[in-house]
């Protein structure tokens, strides 16, 4: 009997552009290599604590372009108020899940002001 060929597991290759604020948002865009999920968190580090900004997810039936939006939660606008710089680094953990693959995460930073 011939043996039958191991398939190849999908990639997980992904590429993130630069994200952008704009009104208030976040704005993530990437390009994916196919079909899988996306799960991005935004996260800040206020004072001694590490406070969750805002966090998103996408499921595609296909590769290509992606565009996310992530609203700052009203716990994370308040936290900014209270901060003692108008400025905050916000760090967005961005990780695709292809389907039947594994995981990969990429991360970018963006400023947030008041």
């Amino acid at each position: 009997p011939t043996p039958t060929p191991t398939p190849k597991p999908a990639s997980n290759s992904f590429t993130l552009a630069k994200s952008k604020i704009a009104k208030g948002k976040i704005l993530v865009t990437a390009t994916l290599p196919g079909a899988g999920n996306v799960r991005v968190t935004a996260t800040a580090k206020i004072g001694t604590k590490v406070v969750t900004i805002a966090t998103g997810a996408s499921t595609r039936q296909a590769g290509g372009a992606l565009n996310l939006t992530l609203t700052p939660s009203k716990a994370a606008v308040a936290a900014l108020k209270k901060a003692k710089s108008k400025k905050l680094a916000v760090t967005l953990s961005v990780t695709f899940t292809p389907t039947g693959g594994a995981a990969a995460t990429k991360r970018s930073t963006v400023i947030l002001t008041r």
